[in-house]
C-alpha cells in the first residue's frame, strides 16, 4: 500500500509523493528530480543535478537500493528535506572520484599536469573545468570520457597529448586558448558530435589522426601559426565542407583529408610546400582547390577520386 511522503525544500515548498515502503532511494530521488522540471532548460545541467537527503537534521547517505522505510523517512514524526545541487567533483585523478552519478570535474588549482590516462573511460563525466595552472594535458587523459559534452580550457594549457580526449562522443565544441601550440596524434580521434572547433593563434603543430573520424564537424579555420598538418589529420571528417588554411602551413600530410567527401573547396596559403600521398583522395565534392606557387611536392594519388575537381589553380 502506498504512503504519502511529505519533503521540504530549502525554498519552502513542500512536495508531496505517493511512495511504498520498498520504494528505494534511488527511485526517490528520480521522484523528486522530476518535481524540480525548473531548475534549468539545459539538459547537460539537468543531468548534473542530484538531491542530498536529510531526515530531521541528519544527513541520509545515498544509497541508491536503500529503501526509504530502512532509512526511517516514513516515520510519523520524521521531517524529509530535499537539498537540490549539482554535483561538482574536485581531482586529479579517477580514484579521487567516488561518486556514480553524473558529474562536473574542476581541476584543483595545484595541478599543472593532468597525468597519463587520469580519466580513461570515467563514463559519468559530463563537463570539466581545467584551471589557470594546468599547462600539460597528457596521453590518454580523458579518452574514452564518452558523456563529456562541455571543456572550459584555462589559458595556460600549451600541450594538448597524444589520445587526450579520443572517443569522447558528446563533445559538441571545444575552444582552444592562445597558449596551446601542441595537439597531440589522435588527441580529438573518434569526438562524432564535435561540429565547431576553435583553434588559438599559437597552434604550430596538428598531430596524426588529430580529428580522424570527427563526422560532425562542417568547418574549421586554421590560424596563421600553424605549420604542420600530420597524417590523416582530419581523415573521414565526412561532414567537412570548407577549409581555410593560414599562411605559415607549409605541410600537408599524407591522408590529411581522405575521405572528406563533403569538401567543396580548400584555400592553401602560400607558404604550402609539400601535399602527401592522398592527401586529398577520395573527396569527391571538391569542386577546386588554389594552390600557390611555392608548392614543390605533390605526392601520388594526392587527389584520387576527386571526380569534381576542374582544375587546381598554380
Amino acid at each position: 500500500m502506498s504512503q504519502k511522503l511529505e519533503v521540504n525544500t530549502l525554498q519552502g515548498d513542500v512536495i508531496v509523493l505517493e511512495v511504498l515502503v520498498e520504494t528505494t532511494l534511488g527511485e526517490l530521488e528520480a521522484m523528486l528530480l522530476e518535481k524540480r522540471p525548473a531548475f534549468s532548460e539545459d539538459p547537460m545541467e539537468r543531468k548534473l543535478l542530484m538531491v542530498e537527503l536529510l531526515r530531521d537534521s541528519t544527513i541520509v547517505e545515498m544509497d541508491d537500493a536503500q529503501t526509504v522505510g530502512a532509512a526511517g523517512l516514513l516515520e510519523a514524526e520524521a521531517i524529509t528535506t530535499a537539498i537540490y545541487k549539482r554535483n561538482e567533483v574536485e581531482a586529479v585523478t579517477r580514484k579521487d572520484i567516488h561518486t556514480r552519478k553524473f558529474f562536473h570535474l574542476n581541476i584543483p588549482s595545484y595541478c599543472a599536469n593532468i597525468p597519463f590516462m587520469a580519466f580513461h573511460d570515467c563514463s559519468n563525466l559530463v563537463s570539466l573545468a581545467i584551471t589557470e595552472s594546468v599547462t600539460h594535458i597528457q596521453h590518454g587523459a580523458f579518452f574514452g570520457c564518452t558523456s563529456l559534452a562541455s571543456i572550459t580550457l584555462g589559458e595556460s594549457v600549451s600541450h594538448v597529448g597524444r589520445e587526450a580526449f579520443q572517443d569522447c562522443i558528446s563533445l559538441t565544441s571545444i575552444t582552444l586558448g592562445r597558449s596551446v601550440t601542441h595537439l597531440g596524434q589522435s588527441a580529438f580521434r573518434n569526438c562524432t558530435s564535435l561540429a565547431s572547433i576553435t583553434l588559438g593563434e599559437s597552434v604550430t603543430h596538428i598531430g596524426d589522426n588529430a580529428f580522424f573520424g570527427c563526422t560532425s564537424l562542417a568547418s574549421i579555420a586554421l590560424g596563421e601559426s600553424v605549420t604542420h598538418l600530420g597524417q590523416s589529420a582530419f581523415r573521414n571528417c565526412t561532414s567537412l565542407a570548407s577549409i581555410t588554411l593560414g599562411e605559415s602551413v607549409t605541410h600537408i600530410g599524407d591522408n590529411a583529408f581522405f575521405g572528406c567527401r563533403s569538401l567543396a573547396s580548400v584555400e592553401e596559403g602560400e607558404s604550402v610546400t609539400h601535399i602527401g600521398e592522398c592527401a586529398f583522395s577520395g573527396c569527391t565534392s571538391l569542386a577546386s582547390i588554389t594552390l600557390g606557387e611555392s608548392v614543390i611536392h605533390i605526392a601520388d594519388s594526392a587527389f584520387y577520386g576527386c571526380r569534381s575537381l576542374a582544375h587546381h589553380c598554380g
